[in-house]
């Protein structure tokens, strides 16, 4: 079987991997990226592992999606592509003793790849596996009925399914899975296994979560249908070696199914010739309905509507299940290959379901503001459109250099509409555009021009113009959700905006800057005005619910940033290199405290340390911090830098050995996650929303903020005592893939987003 291969195998050590993840998929879409990215965040325990991708002639993005997510991707090269073929070549290619098969729509328990393989010391055991759920069974009635087919008893099992941890030894000595197969390889599979002795076990605990994310009845039909066309095709297989193995099952469904295809004859005739026998028939089809809803009852034993729904549903998934069984045994009989018979979409992220977003920034792309570039990348990737627009531009304020730095930032920025790049002529144009609405035009700018009538400014009235024009570029390519980061003057615009056009406004909250001038920043307004806000922690969150009225706490919604783990390596630091480099990274401000961490660094030079600080950034506060350097004679102990690119901040990680951030003001700072993600122990400050990105003693260690002596010693801590460093580290990284991982952030943001489509707006568009 040719193979066409992309990507390279990846294991978490240079030791070949004991565990090999082998996922397969066609066409999956976002369901693909929520599964890698729940590889990712397994419990891993320091096992050695690796992640090996099927795909079967996806027509989608998927093969690139698993490359990004840093699995090995290879395509099953073939006329008639099934999952049986698809998981004999992971098998294939495989290098771990036991492999982890998972189905690309579903996500894997953090701790079941642990668990499971504490549990194959018994040489008995070729396969274990656990609970599988709907993730989202409320979504629709058929996620409901599946979510309830899933529940099985503990103990052993006769086979596993698409999710099971196996013994790689007990597959290859039974010669895996049968390719001939359409479906239903994994019972078939698993009756020559316990023919040789071995068992399967399911054990009481999560295994993994499905996406099904079947909405429509047409789905429903055709994944009953599949499974009649695999009933029928492994039972034929079992009859053939004399194994009893779904012939019940199959001669079961074979006169239910017949049974209810002739049903509506049968009731139209008795009750036109034989009253009593039609009220035979209801009687006798709702004892066999309670009948089934009382043997179910264990798996809703609270809900006894829910009962009946499965009951309803276990009967009639039979008359699409029967077709199925037809169509096989046609098939056979002509001697035909039958094609491959899918349920699913191809993408989740169909555009026609997803807004359209305008984004406004006060400076994009900004290299201090990375993240979100990287943010609406990400959502682009998912398949919404979002244009781009920016107050200022990094021109016109003399930070053209910046860009130059980035190809990326540089791309974007000449796909930006600038709203002060169109000058005077463009704000009479936004004008004269919005005179034919004149009263909303009028009462928008006396919105405006009161918002800063009490500093006596009239900034306002500027900002009614920036709102003009804005409104105007959003019309014109029919733009009716806007999206601001920040809570900033950026915000206010936004708010005029929405006085002008009535669009849908939600906003990002950082929390640091925002929150210095609550006043002027009009936060209380922004909360009652906008849409929904987006907090970037829990406390940003809490921050504002105290500025704002209790009936406007729904809007909230916290949501944070998040880096792409992958991109970084994780490298454990040698704790008998000297002298330890210190590394602090950020823009040459007050709020920063650089200026603090230089005195910490002379007295950390007189209690004997040998250490080396690099301080990478520019900003207002660099004459001072060369001063103090220069005032305390540590200029052989500091080096600044001034600001980096990102790869040449990415190389200071490596070679760092602390990474230190004495912050007095901040939101959840990236370059923290950043740093934890690499693998480098830090210290910061209990300060906003760092304490829920930095545990104390466990990701990381925090210095009572503005406490020279507090700072010293937490550094001294770390500096002294590489085991404290080693167990740090190893849980910061945990600590960012599980709760400040980019991507799934990312499509949570995604998902909050997707739900401002019920309430889209119409005035005025």
């Amino acid at each position: 079987m040719a193979v066409q291969t992309e990507g390279l195998l990846h294991a978490s050590s240079a030791t070949a991997p004991v565990v090999s993840v082998v996922v397969i998929g066609r066409n999956e879409g976002a369901r693909l990226t929520q599964c890698l990215l729940a590889v990712q965040q397994v419990d891993w325990r320091g096992i050695a592992h690796e992640c090996i991708y099927i795909d079967s002639s996806s027509t989608d993005q998927s093969m690139e999606e698993a490359k990004r997510l840093d699995a090995a991707a290879y395509m099953l090269d073939d006329a008639h592509p099934s999952a049986a073929k698809a998981r004999n070549l992971g098998l294939q290619l495989a290098r771990g003793e036991f492999i982890m098969f998972l189905d690309g729509d579903s996500m894997i328990s953090p701790d079941f790849v642990a668990f499971s393989l504490s549990k194959m010391t018994d040489s008995r055991r070729c396969a274990i596996t656990g609970h599988l759920r709907e993730a989202h069974p409320n979504h629709s009635f058929f996620n409901k009925m599946i979510d309830l087919d899933w529940i099985t008893p503990v103990g052993e099992i006769l086979f596993f399914g698409g999710n099971a941890f196996v013994r790689r030894s007990c597959l290859l000595a039974v010669d895996g899975f049968n390719p001939a197969l359409q479906g239903g390889e994994e019972p078939e599979l698993c009756a020559r296994l316990r023919a040789n002795g071995w068992l399967i076990e399911l054990f009481d605990l999560p295994m993994a979560r499905h996406d099904l994310g079947m909405t429509s009845f047409k789905e429903y039909w055709n994944r009953a249908f599949r499974s009649g066309i695999c009933l029928a095709e492994v039972a034929h297989q079992m009859r053939q070696i004399g194994n009893p193995l779904w012939q019940y099952e199959a001669r079961r469904d074979w006169w239910q199914g017949l049974l209810f295809l002739v049903l509506p004859l049968m009731l139209l005739l008795a009750c036109l010739n034989t009253p009593w026998l039609f009220g035979l028939f209801v009687a006798s089809g709702l004892l066999a309905l309670a009948r089934t809803a009382s043997r179910c009852a264990w798996k809703a034993p609270n809900n006894r509507w829910l009962r009946w729904q499965y009951a309803m549903h276990t009967f009639f998934c039979k008359v699409p299940a029967v077709l199925g069984q037809l169509v096989w045994y046609r098939t056979h009989i002509q001697r035909r290959i039958l094609g491959l018979v899918s349920h699913k979409h191809a993408l989740r992220t169909a555009p026609n379901v997803l807004p359209r977003f305008a984004y406004l920034i006060s400076l994009y792309p900004a290299t201090s503001h990375t993240f979100i570039l990287q943010e609406i990348e990400e959502l682009r990737r998912l398949g919404h459109e979002i244009l781009t627009a920016s107050i200022n531009s990094a021109a016109h304020l003399g930070r053209s250099q910046d860009l130059t730095q980035n190809t990326a930032q540089l791309q974007e920025a000449n796909h930006t509409f600038y709203v002060k790049a169109e000058g005077y002529s463009g704000a009479l144009h936004a004008l004269f555009y919005w005179s034919f609405q004149p009263i909303v035009l009028f009462k928008m700018f006396c919105f405006g021009f009161s918002l800063e009538s009490r500093r006596c400014s009239l900034l306002g009235l500027a900002y009614a113009l920036e709102a003009a024009i804005i409104a105007k570029w959003m019309r014109q390519n029919n733009l009716v959700f806007l999206h601001v980061h920040f809570g900033n003057a950026a915000a206010t615009v936004g708010l005029l905006v929405k006085r002008l056009t009535g669009c849908h406004l939600s906003l990002s909250i950082h929390g640091s800057d925002e929150f210095d001038d609550v006043t002027g920043q009009h936060l209380a307004l922004k909360v009652k005005e906008a849409d929904r806000l987006i907090c970037m922690s829990q406390y940003f969150k809490a921050v504002l619910m105290r500025l704002s009225a209790p009936e406007y706490w729904a809007k909230l919604i916290v949501c944070r940033l998040g880096v792409e783990t992958n991109r970084f390596a994780f490298a454990a630091r040698q704790s008998h290199v000297a002298p330890q480099r210190l590394l602090c990274v950020g823009r040459l401000i007050p709020s920063k405290c650089q200026l603090l961490l230089i005195q910490a660094c002379a007295k950390l030079r007189d209690l004997g340390h040998d250490f080396k600080l690099v301080l990478v950034g520019a900003g207002p506060d660099q004459l001072r911090l060369e001063q103090a350097i220069a005032a305390a004679e540590i200029g052989d102990k500091v080096v600044m830098t001034g600001a980096l690119a990102h790869q040449a901040v990415l190389d200071q990680f490596a070679k760092a050995d602390i990474f230190v951030l004495p912050s007095l003001n901040e939101g959840i700072p990236v370059v923290l996650m950043e740093a934890m993600s690499c693998g480098v122990p830090c210290v910061s400050t209990p300060v906003s929303g760092i304490p829920e990105l930095i545990e104390h003693n466990r990701t990381g260690l925090l210095a009572t903020q503005g406490d020279l002596d507090s700072l010293v010693h937490q550094l001294e801590r770390l500096m002294t005592q590489p085991a404290l460093r080693e167990q740090i580290a190893s849980r910061a990284r945990q600590k960012v893939v599980c709760d400040f991982n980019l991507m799934t952030n990312v499509l949570k943001l995604s998902g909050i987003y997707q739900s401002f489509l019920a309430s889209t707006p119409s005035d005025g568009w």
